[in-house]
């Protein structure tokens, strides 16, 4: 075994787990929660922020394959970050080669950007 291997301890327990098998413990009264834990789950528009730095994240949704759902959970395990923040650099990186390719898409990119942060 090489130390690769050895450090790489996943518990796969949780990560193929189903409504049936993860509903073993009672669960809480829905107002047990903290208030920091409540306002995680509100959903309403992200108010805008007026900085230059970058803004809120905003959510997209995607569908995977089986496979391809259990290789980028285990690959994200395996780097100790989330899968959102192992598909946000993926992304990152194909879309700086994509403009890259292309600089006229890389413009309009910039352009609509700019209309949205005024």
């Amino acid at each position: 075994m090489t130390s690769k291997t050895k450090n790489f301890n996943l518990d796969v327990s949780d990560m193929f787990a189903t409504k049936d098998t993860q509903q073993t413990e009672p669960q809480q009264n829905a107002r047990s929660h903290t208030k920091t834990e409540r306002s995680k789950t509100v959903n309403h528009s992200a108010k805008r922020v007026n900085s230059t730095t970058e803004t809120r994240s905003q959510r997209k949704q995607f569908l995977f394959t089986k496979e391809t759902s259990v290789n980028m959970k285990v690959l994200a395990m395996s780097k100790k970050v989330s899968v959102n923040e192992m598909v946000n650099e993926v992304m990152e990186d194909y879309i700086k080669k994509q403009f890259k390719k292309n600089p006229e898409v890389k413009s309009l990119a910039s352009k609509i950007l700019e209309l949205e942060r005024n």
